[in-house]
């Protein structure tokens, strides 16, 4: 067998799988080679790849088997070098300016001293003319004209040097900026970086000659992704909407990803499985004092509806949850995609998807007075929405940011797409307290009273939603006074309305809270 050789080899990379927090890259490189133990270094990789994850993998091109080729080892090699700023060509392209420059410095400054040489024999020349018009003949001395002449045209002579010699100073001074700048540029182009490297070295034994094929898989950090979506809502003729699910991804491992097929996995590959930790639940008691067997004190709170409970249709009859532990999805761009190692968010566009939708018109008047424009739509799609921000577009119309949580397939959600501006809705709420003679039983009577108003020259629909409270416990007792406003089991009430072109419509409904005397409700 032949002796070692080293051969240096440039990658490419094929393709990318993001997670949440690194990426995994494939990478391909061909290279020829001959009978014998081989020492390939693969250029093009990034300095964070983590070195226990590579794999490196060859196969003779042509070749049936893969006996033709061996990988003995691999390894990463990180080194750094220094490298110049700009090219040998660039930096003497700026040399030859700098050189340029400094000859126009000298050049002004050449122009200013002729000139001040210049006005130094005008001087002089002044200077004789007076001493020799002391001895003119009388017969000269009566054409004081002429001498008038030849001393205007001298001090003519002399304010043109004083002009000469500003225009020349101000070219020194834009030839000195120009000299300093280019000085300035050929500094930092003679400058030196140090520049960090990654090489893949690795061993090959081979026992046909050929063309080898390699492929590296590693994994790195500063790549990751997360689910984002845009939403299209489309009222005419029938309503449907459109959720464009997009991976936004960030790159800063500094590798060049030209052309690459991309996943994006929800797979946490950095989290290893741990049993559980057992730990003592303690379970404490003691006796109620005097004072809480008396009173029952009751508190209204506010609880959250999940989204799995939001109205509309399913197409399955067991949901998965969010973390319910299942099976992880992994999506795939349409096509190649380049993504530039800058850091940025770059989107990618993994599905489209487009369903019917029911678009209604809700007021919640104890939160705003505004009501907003929702579409309901039971989700489709071949895989389930993840969890993220959303772009809302009405109409063609950029309408807003939103969220979304997790929905399964065959799951309905619902979406909200901006405020209706042509609808007002005010809400005024009054107590009544009383208490019972006989059995001194304690009665609050709340009466709302809704106040709608449309300010359009249209007919509007709109659905109003109230809370009532529901009860816990037995000791307190609340009951619907007006007909047409009984709660949904959340203690919802939905009251449908449609309004005529600029009308306002007035609705009042009532309940009744019974508490017993030793309760001590906070309502």
């Amino acid at each position: 067998m032949s002796e070692k050789t080293g051969v240096e080899v440039s990658s490419r990379a094929q393709a990318v799988t993001f997670y949440e927090d690194r990426a995994q890259v494939v990478r391909s490189a061909r290279v020829e080679l001959g009978l014998g133990s081989h020492n390939v270094v693969i250029e093009g990789v990034t300095v964070l790849v983590d070195d226990p994850s590579l794999g490196v993998r060859a196969r003779l091109v042509g070749a049936p088997g893969a006996e033709a080729v061996a990988v003995s080892a691999a390894r990463v090699r990180r080194m750094v070098r220094m490298v110049n700023e700009m090219s040998s060509g660039e930096v003497d392209a700026i040399e030859l300016r700098e050189r340029e420059c400094e000859g126009q410095v000298r050049r002004a400054k050449m122009a200013l001293k002729m000139v001040k040489l210049e006005r130094a024999r005008l001087r002089q020349l002044e200077k004789r003319l007076l001493k020799e018009a002391r001895y003119v003949p009388s017969a000269e001395a009566s054409k004081p004209a002429d001498w008038d002449d030849a001393f205007a045209q001298l001090e003519a002579a002399i304010a043109k040097t004083y002009e000469s010699a500003d225009a020349a100073r101000e070219a020194i001074g834009e030839a000195t900026r120009a000299h300093e700048r280019a000085q300035l540029l050929l500094d930092q182009a003679r400058a030196r970086h140090p520049e960090y490297l990654a090489l893949i070295e690795v061993q090959l034994e081979v026992t046909t000659g050929g063309t080898v094929e390699l492929e590296l898989d590693y994994f790195t950090p500063c790549a990751l992704w997360r689910p984002s979506h845009l939403a299209r809502l489309v009222r005419e003729p029938m309503a449907r909407l459109e959720i464009g699910t997009l991976a936004t991804v960030w790159q800063a491992t500094g590798e060049q990803w030209e052309g690459v097929t991309c996943r994006f996995s929800t797979a946490r590959v950095g989290k290893a499985a741990e049993p559980p930790r057992l730990d003592d639940d303690v379970i404490s008691a003691r006796a109620k004092s005097d004072e809480e067997r008396r009173v029952v004190n009751v508190e209204a709170r506010d609880l959250t509806i999940g989204s799995t409970y939001v109205g509309g249709a399913r197409a399955v009859d067991e949901m998965p949850g969010v973390d319910d532990g299942g099976e992880p999805l992994c999506f795939e761009a349409s096509g190649p995609v380049t993504i530039p190692s800058n850091g940025e968010p770059f989107r990618v566009e993994i599905s489209v998807t487009e369903l019917a939708c029911e678009v209604e018109r809700v007021a919640f008047a104890e939160l705003s007075g505004v009501p907003h424009l929702r579409a309901r739509a039971t989700w489709k799609g071949e895989h389930a929405l993840l969890a993220g921000p959303v772009a809302l577009m009405r109409e063609g119309e950029f309408a807003g940011r939103s969220s979304i949580e997790f929905v399964g397939v065959g799951e309905a959600f619902e979406i909200g797409f901006g405020v209706e501006s042509a609808l007002r809705v005010s809400r005024r709420v009054d107590d009544k307290h009383e208490t019972t003679k006989i059995t001194g039983k304690n009665l609050l009577t709340r009466t709302v009273n809704l106040f709608v108003s449309n300010l359009s020259g249209e007919p509007k629909q709109l659905e109003l939603l109230e809370r009532i409270p529901v009860s816990e416990i037995d000791d307190v007792v609340i009951n619907v006074l007006d007909d047409g406003y009984r709660p949904d089991t959340d203690g919802f009430v939905h009251i449908k309305l449609k309004l005529a072109a600029r009308e306002t419509l007035t609705r009042t409904f009532r309940y009744r809270v019974e508490y017993a005397s030793n309760v001590n409700l906070r309502l």
